[in-house]
């Protein structure tokens, strides 16, 4: 009799465990993030001026505390901003399209079109997972869009060579 407690004991405990788990945030904050109270007089716009520096990226902080409205927040609420995340992004896109104009601009919008076309969908594809706060996805898109950009260039400069070399 004495094992059948101990038995209830441990599955009591461990559905405790579970149920006060189950009730914890989807996330923890992570290294970048800040984290900041609503106050009365700020709105999610405010806030991503403040900290984003572009009343634009409003949605970043929407998504990234999984709110599907701004008409679900409320005065107090506390929330989490992604600023290292959004700033890791930020330049990573900005080197692609630097990387994307450079290549463009050796012609590979003529001597590697399917290459450069491949960069921009990817790029694209980067920006608005940044903007749906997938971070790793907009990083790792982003790599992709930046490699692609790097071997359109390369193509372009290696046609363009065998087209003097064949002059």
């Amino acid at each position: 009799m004495q094992e059948g407690k101990s038995f209830r004991t441990i599955a009591l405990s461990a559905l405790l465990f579970l149920g006060a788990a189950a009730v914890q945030p989807a996330r923890s904050q992570e290294p970048g993030d800040i984290e900041v109270v609503l106050e009365s007089n700020e709105s999610l716009r405010s806030l991503a001026q403040k900290h984003l520096g572009d009343a634009n990226e409003w949605g970043i902080i929407l998504y990234y505390n999984h709110l599907k409205t701004a008409e679900e927040l409320k005065t107090g609420q506390q929330l989490r901003i992604p600023v290292q995340k959004v700033s890791d992004a930020n330049r990573l896109i900005a080197e692609c399209q630097e990387s994307i104009l450079a290549a463009n601009t050796e012609g590979a919008g003529i001597l590697a079109p399917l290459k450069i076309e491949q960069a921009v969908e990817k790029l694209n594809r980067a920006i608005a997972r940044r903007k749906e706060a997938d971070f790793p996805a907009a990083m790792a898109t982003g790599r992709e869009a930046l490699r692609d950009a790097g071997e359109a260039l390369s193509i372009a400069r290696e046609k363009r060579m065998q087209s003097v070399t064949a002059v």
